[in-house]
This record gives structure tokens, sequence and C-alpha cells, in this order.
């Protein structure tokens, strides 16, 4: 609720029924001065084009086309924080799984990828981990880090710690003890140092692109 309160974008998502570990999720994000994030097999769904998102939820909520469009208008709406004021830094690792399967045919993932290639080139930083990098700790599941600047509104003298927010069929993980997000953030440098550099993996993105 701290979190809510200090968002830079107001508590829009609090009275459209969202589960609440999503509306958490929108809160911290809008609160963030800081957000990092692994994703194994899938774009992050802060740099997702809408097309994109859709092919995406139409599998995860087959049965419930109303539900697929409010998910997808949700999940546009969350990008809104590139237009802050003072945005947070958003730095993303991404295995070369998640840019080499084809979401919604060839003409969607052209346009993702191209997408996410202009948000390389100027909102975040991106890097890759190609397949020829091996084994490495984030081949079980994709996770994010948040970071906050601002104290409680609640208790000026204290700061909000950071928070990792993991997500799986069976739902969403919060942790914010501080071994647990240590562990992250630790993980989070050692797939930085198995990925490509921002140039070369805004290369290789050019490159997946070109082949599609």
């Amino acid at each position: 609720m701290d979190l809510a309160r200090g968002s830079r974008e107001r508590g829009w998502w609090q009275n459209m029924g969202l589960d609440p570990a999503l509306e958490a999720l929108i809160g911290m994000e809008g609160a963030a001065r800081s957000i990092r994030e692994f994703e194994p097999l899938a774009l992050p769904g802060l740099l997702q084009t809408r097309s994109y998102a859709r092919a995406m939820l139409e599998k995860w909520r087959a049965d419930d086309p109303a539900g697929q469009d409010l998910a997808v208008e949700v999940r546009m709406r969350r990008q809104q924080i590139f237009e802050a004021a003072s945005p947070p830094t958003i730095r993303v690792i991404i295995d070369e799984a998640a840019l080499r399967r084809v979401v919604g045919g060839k003409t969607v993932m052209r346009e993702q990828l191209e997408h996410l290639a202009d948000l390389a080139e100027t909102d975040v930083e991106v890097q890759v981990i190609r397949f020829s990098a091996g084994a490495h700790l984030g081949m079980s599941s994709g996770f994010t880090i948040l970071e906050f600047a601002q104290p409680t509104t609640l208790n000026p003298e204290a700061t909000i710690p950071a928070v990792v927010y993991a997500e799986t069929l069976g739902g969403a993980t919060y942790l914010d003890g501080p071994k647990d997000v240590r562990a992250y953030v630790e993980a989070f440098a050692g797939l930085s140092a198995q990925a490509l550099s921002r140039a070369d993996s805004l290369n290789l993105l050019r490159l997946v692109t070109q082949e599609l």
C-alpha cells in the first residue's frame, strides 16, 4: 500500500479487478528507481508490443477473451513508466531462446524485435545470453529485482527494501529478505557476465530480425 501511494501512476490499476499480485507489481514498478529483469523464454512484459502481448496472452487465457483484452491493455499501460518525469533505470537480460521463439508469426515477431532494438538503443539496457554460453543460473525461471529510492510515507526514517518478483504457473512470489534478495542480485550479476555486451546484443537482435 505504501508503494502504491508513492507510485508515479497513482492507482489507475486498483479498481480493475486485477489479481492482487499483479496490482502489487504495478505499484512497485511505478515506485521503483531500478528494475532488473531476467527472462529465459519470453520477452519482458514492459518491452512487449501489443501484438506480441496478445499472442502470448491468448495462450494463457484461451477461455477468457474479455480477460485477454484487459490483460493486454494493462500490459500496455504498465509501459507508461517510460514516460515518467524520472523513469526507473531498466536493465534486462534475455536468453537467446526468447529471441528465437517466433510468437504470433514472423510479422509479429519481426515487429517485436525491432521494438526491442529501438528500446535497447535508447531507454533500456539489454543483454542477451547466447545458446553457446551453456548452462546458467537462470535456466529454471525468470525473475525481476525492484529497488526503491524514496522512504516510506509511514516512516520517513526508513527505506523500502528491494523486492524480488518471480512468476510461475502456480502464481507470483515476492521475496524481500536480505539473504534472498542478495542471492538474486548475485545471480543477475553472474548472468550479465555470461551475456553478450550491450553492443553485441543489439547486433544479435538485428541479425535475428533479418533472418525472419
